[in-house]
């Protein structure tokens, strides 16, 4: 792994397990994320964090590492929050924080070999 992928998958990593905190300190359920503006908010910066650093990442490890994340996905996100907030699909947001970002995190931690 190169040092640029790497100090990028650090970052990315940080921002999944913020999304992980926001999960066990607002609540585990969409009907919480959808009632809770903090939630919702801090839910939402987080991912387009994650969505503007793929966008550094190389092309060779997206290309090695597609099959595990669709990271054309993970790029729009930035602009589909940005530009679409007010008339977000919760459900959407939910199931990224809740699935995706898991498989993220695994992929990050793998590749970088983070311990915890």
């Amino acid at each position: 792994m190169d040092k640029h992928n790497e100090q990028i998958l650090l970052h990315i990593y940080a921002h999944c397990l913020d999304v992980e905190s926001f999960i066990k300190r607002f609540g585990n359920s969409i009907e919480d994320f959808k009632n809770d503006r903090a939630f919702y908010n801090s839910m939402c910066m987080s991912l387009m964090q994650i969505s503007d650093l793929s966008r550094d990442l190389t092309d060779n490890f997206i290309e090695s590492t597609k099959e595990q994340i669709p990271w054309r996905a993970v790029k729009g996100l930035r602009n589909w929050i940005a530009h679409e907030y007010m008339d977000l699909d919760i459900k959407i947001i939910w199931e990224t924080a809740t699935v995706d970002i898991p498989v993220l995190m695994k992929l990050c931690k793998d590749s970088i070999s983070i311990e915890e």
